[in-house]
This record gives C-alpha cells, structure tokens and sequence, in this order.
C-alpha cells in the first residue's frame, strides 16, 4: 500500500515548527561557508560534509514528519511512531529521489537526490532531510527558494501494511479495511476508549515531491467527487487497483481513501454540527416563508429576499485570483476568518477551479440550483462531510506568519476582502446598496439558470461542488467564531448565509 504525507498534514507538528521559527523548506547557503545549523539535528559540520561538490546542485534542507507518538495522527489518520521513525528514515536515502508532482516511476525524471535523513529523537522528534537539488532540471523550485516563495513538498512511503489502531486488523490493500478505519477513521471508539487510526510499522519511504500549491488538492479532491462515469472514473478505478503494495503508482491517501469508500473523520466535530444545524434551520425557515401570505410583512423573510441575497455575490478579480492561489488555503482561510470574511460562491468556484471566468460556467450555475437546500441535505443524509473539511481550515497566527507570501495577501488583498466578504453588517449594508442599485433580476436571468439546468452537467458533479461551498461555509464560521468569540455569530448570521445560497443572480455586470 503506497501512502503519501503532506507536510501540511498535521496541525500541531505545523504549530511546532513555526513555534520554533523554521521554516518547512529552505535553502542552504553556502557561497561563503556554512554560517549556522539548519537545526538541533541538521549542525554545520553535516551541512559541510554534504556540501555539493558540483555547481549545478544545490543544497536544501527539508523538515519532513513528526512522531505522532508527540504530535497526533494526521489529516488522513495514519500514524508513524518515534521509534518507526527513526528506524526507517534512511530508507529515504536508500530509496527515494526527488520529484515533481510523485511523477516517480522513472528516476531519470528525478530533480534532486536525497543525501542525508535521520530522525531527530532527543530535540523536535521529526525527520529532517538533505536533499541535492539539480539547478537545471529543477530551476523553477531553485528560483522560487531563492526568492523566499512558498514550496511546498510532500512523502511517498510503501507499507506492506498498515494496522488499526483499535482491532488490530492489518490490511494490506485499503480495500481491506477494518470497519473501525473503513467507516471511523479519526473518530474515538467508545468500545476500545482509543481513537481509530492507522499504524505504519515497517514504511519504506522512496519519494519526496515538490507539489504545486494546496489549493490545488481542493480542486483535486472535487474532479474525484465529479466521478460520474466519464473517464475520470476509469482513470479512479484504475488508481484504486494500483494501490497496492507490488505497484509503481503513488495514490494520494485521502484520494485512494475516498475512492474505497473510507471516511476520513465522517462524524462533524461538535462545533460543526452545531453551526449545520443552525444554517440547517435557518435555510428551512427562509424555504418555507418564500411564498407565505406575510412575505412583505415579515421583518425576518422581508430581509432574507429583500437583502441577504446579495450580500454574497461578489467575485475575484484576476490579480486577486492569483494572490489568494499563491498561499497556502490555510493562511488564507485563516486571514479571512481574523476579518470575519467567508467567500461567495462565485469566488469560491474561482478559487477551487482557478479560473477566474468559472461563475460563467454551466457547472456552477448548476451548483448554484443545489445551494438552496445544501444545509439540509448535509443534515438529512450526513453527506460526506469528512471530504474536504479538513482542507477548509484556518491556520493559526503562528503557521500563517510562516507562509513566505502572506505579507502579500494582506497587504494587497485584505482590505478589499473585508469590503467584499465580510459578514459584518456594516460591510454587507454597503454591499446591499451597492449590488441592488446595479442589478438587475429580469427572467432573462433566471433563463440562464434554467439553461444550466437543462445543460448536460450532471446533477452528481454540481451537487459535489455545492456540498463542498457548503463544507467551506461550516468550517469558515466555526474559525471566525474561534477568532471572534461566540457571540459573534447570531441568527443574523446564519439567515445572511443561508439566504445567500438561495439566490441564483451571481452572473451580473
């Protein structure tokens, strides 16, 4: 079984080096001598003995894992213990390369050669890594760290099986999962008092990747989601068979863990729950008083059509586009809920695909017809949740400094996101008045959306992508009540959401 780790994977090992002031990625200088350490663990003596010899390389210094013995199991739920650690870090050397995007079956096609790794037991219990990187074959990553950007890599190791925390069950395949992993990964099981997660016992790792930003996995996890019978379900298929421990092809965990039916963390946590019931609640509310008698008489139904509609229809620019894109999501989840601000649906569609023209499309608009009942379909039918939450998380202060391009994305772009995006009523008042007196609501509108209807979208993909705004949404108001306090989300709160997924005029000037 072929797993990958995302550097990014664990909350509290991230909070622990940004706690320490490293950085996840960096490049060694070494044109006049080895100045520092790279760390406890990384001294100047091993940066000089593995000193590139030849021009063309150089030198880069990677913090891989964590012993989840001292920081947990990760977004996946797999474990890999201290003393595993520690054993096998070298397997990296013995066996691994650097590559671009696990494109790793041909090492002709590597970028880097691993040189050094070892796990760090008596400082930071992590494995850190050396890795000579090929100047020419990897010359946009060399620009990029020269520039202080963000690079982010991630792991690939082979287990000849993982076990479960729980029964013990040792599969060999994700297919042949335990109940405990296949339907209650990452959730605490009251009959064994312990949480359910994966053991890796004996991984051999054999490939880092550079990996494009993670707001690309968003948009990844969304095309497995999309799996109606296209050829992105032959290609799925495919993957999942080759998920075993004899193949060449690398499978994303939480790719090759959806595509078997495993749920990653599928229970809400409590907080969740409770703002889904609450936008649950309200979505119903403003469905029944559409056509009511007292429409027009109803401050609260008066408000929910009259205004909350377009209080969350406002788009990404282009440059904007590609700012919010260049951080990791979790700084920028993180910098928004800091601002009380929560993403429209046609800049969230903007962001997930990339595309700045994608609220045009036939897919969103087909979405945005799903949006009106989202919360109670998530309620009534628990749909899966667990897909994409975790990637809708706010980093912590500490985390987001760490992000080299942070300082861009709030200098150049906040501001005007609390102008677009904040649920403050100052801010949506301005919206309102704004949005109204340029709008317009003729049936030609309407006739765009029915078009989308009709169009040959299937109804699976643009519920996959409303179920995925909706899993923002709960997860961005349960981050901005974590920054904000309690209070400051209110009925108010959830009636402006909730009315906002119920309008379908997002296409305007």
């Amino acid at each position: 079984m072929d797993k990958i780790i995302y550097q990014d994977s664990n909350e509290e090992f991230m909070n622990a080096v940004a706690a320490n002031g490293e950085a996840m990625v960096s490049l060694i200088e070494l044109e006049s001598g080895v100045k520092s350490a790279a760390s406890q663990l990384i001294n100047k003596s091993l940066l000089e003995e593995y000193r590139p010899t030849d021009d063309s390389k150089v030198l880069i210094h990677l913090i891989g894992m964590g012993n989840s013995d001292q920081y947990g199991f990760n977004r996946n739920g797999d474990w890999f213990s201290g003393d595993v650690l520690e054993k096998r870090a070298h397997t990296f050397v013995t066996h691994g390369k650097m590559y671009r995007e696990h494109a790793n079956k041909d090492p002709k096609k590597s970028i880097g050669e691993i040189k050094y790794a070892a796990y760090d037991p008596k400082g930071m219990q992590r494995v850190e890594i050396l890795v000579h990187m090929d100047k020419n074959k990897a010359e946009e990553e060399y620009e990029m760290a020269k520039q202080g950007s963000a690079l982010n890599f991630s792991m690939s190791c082979r287990v000849p099986n993982d076990r479960c925390s729980c029964c013990g069950n040792e599969a060999k395949t994700i297919a042949n999962y335990c109940d405990c992993l296949k339907n209650h990964m990452g959730q605490y099981m009251e009959g064994f008092n312990k949480y359910a997660f994966a053991y890796n016992d004996e991984p051999t790792f054999f490939d880092i990747s550079r990996v494009k930003n993670p707001a690309d996995r968003i948009a990844r996890h969304l095309e497995y989601m999309f799996a109606d019978g296209g050829e992105v379900e032959k290609a799925a298929s495919h993957m999942c068979k080759a998920a075993s421990a004899d193949s060449d092809v690398c499978v994303p965990g939480a790719v090759a863990a959806m595509l078997e039916g495993v749920n990653l963390g599928n229970t809400l946590a409590l907080d969740e729950h409770l703002v889904l019931s609450k936008l649950a609640s309200a979505e119903e509310y403003i469905a029944d008083v559409k056509n009511a008698n007292n429409f027009y008489t109803d401050a609260r139904a008066n408000a929910c059509y009259g205004s909350y509609p377009f209080a969350m229809l406002e788009k990404l620019a282009s440059d904007e586009l590609d700012l919010v894109r260049s951080v990791n999501p979790g700084t920028l989840f993180g910098e928004m809920a800091k601002r009380a601000c929560v993403l429209s649906f046609p800049a969230f569609c903007q962001y997930v695909s990339g595309d700045v023209n994608a609220p045009e499309s036939p897919l969103c608009k087909k979405a945005a017809l799903v949006l009106p009942s989202i919360f109670r379909d998530m309620m009534s039918t628990m749909m899966p949740c667990h897909s994409m939450m975790s990637e809708f998380c706010g980093s912590s202060d500490r985390v987001c400094c760490q992000d080299p391009k942070r300082a861009d994305l709030v200098q150049n772009f906040m501001d005007k996101a609390e102008d677009k995006f904040s649920i403050e009523a100052e801010p949506v008042k301005q919206r309102v008045l704004t949005i109204v007196i340029k709008i317009a609501i003729p049936g030609a509108v309407e006739d765009k959306f029915q078009k989308a209807a009709a169009s040959n979208v299937s109804y699976n993909d643009a519920a996959a992508l409303a179920n995925a705004y909706g899993q923002y949404q709960v997860r961005a108001l349960c981050d901005i009540r974590d920054r904000k306090g309690a209070d400051f989300i209110n009925d108010n709160t959830y009636d402006m959401i909730a009315g906002a997924n119920s309008v379908l005029v997002f296409d305007r000037d």
